[in-house]
Protein backbone atom coordinates (compact mmCIF):
# COMPACT_ATOMS: atom_id res chain seq x y z
CA UNK A 1 0.00 0.00 0.00
CA UNK A 2 2.85 2.29 0.90
CA UNK A 3 4.67 1.59 -1.91
CA UNK A 4 1.61 2.35 -4.69
CA UNK A 5 0.70 5.63 -2.65
CA UNK A 6 4.71 6.76 -3.17
CA UNK A 7 3.98 5.54 -7.34
CA UNK A 8 1.11 7.74 -7.25
CA UNK A 9 3.15 10.65 -5.72
CA UNK A 10 5.77 10.33 -7.92
CA UNK A 11 3.21 10.54 -11.05
CA UNK A 12 1.45 13.22 -9.76
CA UNK A 13 4.64 15.66 -9.33
CA UNK A 14 5.53 14.61 -12.44
CA UNK A 15 2.72 15.87 -14.30
CA UNK A 16 2.67 19.30 -12.27
CA UNK A 17 6.34 19.53 -13.56
CA UNK A 18 5.54 18.80 -16.97
CA UNK A 19 2.27 21.46 -16.97
CA UNK A 20 4.78 23.70 -15.63
CA UNK A 21 7.59 23.27 -18.18
CA UNK A 22 4.69 23.59 -20.85
CA UNK A 23 3.54 26.63 -19.86
CA UNK A 24 4.47 29.67 -21.56
CA UNK A 25 6.46 32.13 -19.52
CA UNK A 26 4.35 35.53 -19.14
CA UNK A 27 6.72 37.94 -21.60
CA UNK A 28 6.43 42.28 -21.31
CA UNK A 29 5.58 43.83 -24.07
CA UNK A 30 7.33 46.48 -25.65
CA UNK A 31 6.19 50.32 -26.45
CA UNK A 32 7.94 51.01 -29.96
CA UNK A 33 7.13 53.27 -32.92
CA UNK A 34 7.53 52.99 -36.77
CA UNK A 35 11.02 54.83 -36.21
CA UNK A 36 13.36 56.19 -33.40
CA UNK A 37 14.05 58.80 -31.69
CA UNK A 38 10.43 59.43 -31.21
CA UNK A 39 8.78 62.48 -29.09
CA UNK A 40 4.99 61.32 -27.50
CA UNK A 41 2.43 63.68 -26.21
CA UNK A 42 -1.06 63.29 -24.65
CA UNK A 43 -3.52 65.66 -22.79
CA UNK A 44 -6.26 64.79 -20.73
CA UNK A 45 -9.64 67.22 -20.81
CA UNK A 46 -10.01 69.47 -18.04
CA UNK A 47 -10.83 67.68 -14.54
CA UNK A 48 -9.95 64.27 -16.50
CA UNK A 49 -7.37 63.08 -14.45
CA UNK A 50 -8.45 62.84 -10.83
CA UNK A 51 -6.85 62.15 -7.18
CA UNK A 52 -8.79 60.90 -4.59
CA UNK A 53 -7.71 61.12 -0.68
CA UNK A 54 -10.09 60.14 2.58
CA UNK A 55 -10.37 63.82 2.18
CA UNK A 56 -12.28 64.11 -1.52
CA UNK A 57 -10.66 64.38 -4.70
CA UNK A 58 -8.40 66.38 -6.72
CA UNK A 59 -8.70 67.18 -10.71
CA UNK A 60 -6.71 68.63 -13.41
CA UNK A 61 -5.88 68.34 -16.37
CA UNK A 62 -2.77 66.71 -17.82
CA UNK A 63 -0.42 67.12 -19.92
CA UNK A 64 1.80 64.49 -20.81
CA UNK A 65 5.74 64.20 -22.63
CA UNK A 66 7.81 61.35 -22.84
CA UNK A 67 11.15 60.03 -25.35
CA UNK A 68 11.02 57.11 -26.95
CA UNK A 69 14.79 56.36 -28.52
CA UNK A 70 14.56 52.58 -29.20
CA UNK A 71 11.63 49.95 -28.23
CA UNK A 72 11.50 49.42 -24.55
CA UNK A 73 9.15 47.64 -21.81
CA UNK A 74 9.13 50.93 -20.08
CA UNK A 75 8.07 54.44 -20.51
CA UNK A 76 9.37 57.20 -18.58
CA UNK A 77 6.10 60.01 -18.62
CA UNK A 78 6.22 63.68 -17.59
CA UNK A 79 3.07 65.18 -16.38
CA UNK A 80 2.37 68.58 -15.79
CA UNK A 81 -1.22 69.38 -14.30
CA UNK A 82 -3.18 72.96 -14.42
CA UNK A 83 -6.96 74.46 -14.14
CA UNK A 84 -6.64 72.01 -11.40
CA UNK A 85 -9.81 72.15 -8.53
CA UNK A 86 -10.63 70.39 -5.10
CA UNK A 87 -14.18 68.85 -3.39
CA UNK A 88 -15.78 70.01 -6.10
CA UNK A 89 -14.33 73.61 -6.53
CA UNK A 90 -12.94 74.13 -9.72
CA UNK A 91 -9.87 76.47 -10.03
CA UNK A 92 -9.13 75.90 -6.84
CA UNK A 93 -6.01 73.90 -6.52
CA UNK A 94 -2.36 73.59 -7.48
CA UNK A 95 -0.27 70.04 -8.42
CA UNK A 96 3.71 70.90 -8.59
CA UNK A 97 5.07 67.43 -10.19
CA UNK A 98 9.09 68.43 -8.21
CA UNK A 99 10.94 66.29 -11.08
CA UNK A 100 8.42 63.16 -10.45
CA UNK A 101 7.42 61.05 -13.53
CA UNK A 102 5.86 58.32 -14.35
CA UNK A 103 7.20 54.98 -15.18
CA UNK A 104 4.59 52.86 -17.12
CA UNK A 105 5.60 48.96 -17.73
CA UNK A 106 3.82 47.06 -20.15
CA UNK A 107 2.71 43.43 -19.15
CA UNK A 108 0.22 40.84 -20.35
CA UNK A 109 -1.74 41.07 -23.31
CA UNK A 110 -2.07 40.37 -26.94
CA UNK A 111 -3.54 41.43 -30.24
CA UNK A 112 -4.19 45.65 -29.63
CA UNK A 113 -5.00 45.18 -25.73
CA UNK A 114 -2.30 45.35 -23.14
CA UNK A 115 -2.45 45.81 -18.93
CA UNK A 116 0.12 47.40 -17.21
CA UNK A 117 1.75 49.36 -14.01
CA UNK A 118 3.49 52.18 -13.17
CA UNK A 119 5.81 53.56 -11.14
CA UNK A 120 6.00 56.95 -9.35
CA UNK A 121 9.42 57.92 -9.38
CA UNK A 122 10.40 61.31 -7.70
CA UNK A 123 14.55 62.95 -6.94
CA UNK A 124 15.99 62.36 -4.64
CA UNK A 125 14.81 64.45 -1.65
CA UNK A 126 11.39 65.28 -4.04
CA UNK A 127 8.10 64.70 -3.76
CA UNK A 128 4.58 65.61 -5.42
CA UNK A 129 2.74 68.31 -3.88
CA UNK A 130 -0.98 69.05 -3.93
CA UNK A 131 -2.55 72.05 -2.16
CA UNK A 132 -6.60 73.64 -1.78
CA UNK A 133 -7.50 75.76 0.28
CA UNK A 134 -6.15 75.15 4.32
CA UNK A 135 -5.89 71.42 2.76
CA UNK A 136 -1.83 70.01 1.73
CA UNK A 137 -0.86 66.68 0.74
CA UNK A 138 2.66 64.75 -0.75
CA UNK A 139 3.12 62.13 -2.81
CA UNK A 140 6.74 60.35 -2.85
CA UNK A 141 8.28 57.42 -4.97
CA UNK A 142 6.19 54.65 -4.59
CA UNK A 143 6.45 51.09 -7.03
CA UNK A 144 4.00 49.03 -9.21
CA UNK A 145 0.71 50.67 -8.46
CA UNK A 146 -1.44 48.99 -10.90
CA UNK A 147 -3.21 49.26 -13.06
CA UNK A 148 -2.82 50.82 -16.56
CA UNK A 149 -4.63 49.42 -19.91
CA UNK A 150 -3.28 49.98 -23.68
CA UNK A 151 -5.05 49.83 -26.31
CA UNK A 152 -3.62 50.48 -29.73
CA UNK A 153 -5.51 52.66 -31.27
CA UNK A 154 -4.85 51.48 -34.88
CA UNK A 155 -6.95 53.71 -37.29
CA UNK A 156 -4.37 56.68 -35.66
CA UNK A 157 -1.59 54.43 -34.90
CA UNK A 158 -1.91 56.45 -31.69
CA UNK A 159 -1.74 54.54 -27.94
CA UNK A 160 -4.88 54.63 -25.78
CA UNK A 161 -3.95 54.60 -21.81
CA UNK A 162 -6.60 54.47 -19.34
CA UNK A 163 -5.53 54.61 -15.50
CA UNK A 164 -7.25 53.04 -12.86
CA UNK A 165 -4.11 53.15 -9.94
CA UNK A 166 -4.99 51.90 -6.79
CA UNK A 167 -2.98 51.91 -3.61
CA UNK A 168 -0.87 54.91 -3.18
CA UNK A 169 0.30 56.18 -0.51
CA UNK A 170 0.41 60.08 0.82
CA UNK A 171 1.34 61.80 3.45
CA UNK A 172 -1.16 64.97 4.58
CA UNK A 173 1.02 68.22 5.37
CA UNK A 174 -1.91 70.84 5.87
CA UNK A 175 -5.02 70.58 7.55
CA UNK A 176 -6.27 73.71 9.01
CA UNK A 177 -9.84 74.55 9.76
CA UNK A 178 -12.13 73.67 6.58
CA UNK A 179 -10.07 71.14 5.46
CA UNK A 180 -11.92 67.75 5.08
CA UNK A 181 -8.75 65.44 5.63
CA UNK A 182 -8.93 63.63 9.35
CA UNK A 183 -5.31 65.20 10.65
CA UNK A 184 -2.00 65.06 9.28
CA UNK A 185 0.42 62.46 8.71
CA UNK A 186 0.97 58.84 6.68
CA UNK A 187 -2.55 57.83 4.59
CA UNK A 188 -3.16 54.84 2.31
CA UNK A 189 -5.53 54.10 -0.12
CA UNK A 190 -5.37 57.01 -2.87
CA UNK A 191 -6.12 56.42 -5.79
CA UNK A 192 -5.11 57.79 -9.57
CA UNK A 193 -7.88 57.69 -12.40
CA UNK A 194 -8.74 58.72 -15.47
CA UNK A 195 -11.99 59.93 -16.41
CA UNK A 196 -11.57 59.03 -19.64
CA UNK A 197 -8.76 57.63 -21.84
CA UNK A 198 -6.37 59.54 -22.97
CA UNK A 199 -4.53 59.21 -26.65
CA UNK A 200 -0.95 58.98 -26.56
CA UNK A 201 0.63 59.43 -30.26
CA UNK A 202 4.43 60.62 -31.99
CA UNK A 203 4.73 63.95 -32.95
CA UNK A 204 6.45 63.43 -36.28
CA UNK A 205 3.91 60.79 -37.61
CA UNK A 206 4.94 57.40 -36.26
CA UNK A 207 3.09 55.06 -35.50
CA UNK A 208 3.10 54.18 -31.68
CA UNK A 209 1.93 51.14 -30.02
CA UNK A 210 2.47 48.58 -27.63
CA UNK A 211 3.41 45.04 -28.71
Amino acid sequence: MVKQFRRLAITALSVLAAAALAAPAAQAANFTTSSFPATLTAESSTGGIRWKTEAGTFECKTHMKATLSSSSTILTVNATYTECGAFGLPGSATVQTNGCEYVWHANAGSGDSYTGSTHISCPSGKVMHFTASGCGFEISTQLGRASLDFDNYTAGGALEVQATVGGIDYTVTTDDFGCPFAGKGAKTGGTYTQAVPVLMEATGGQDFHVG
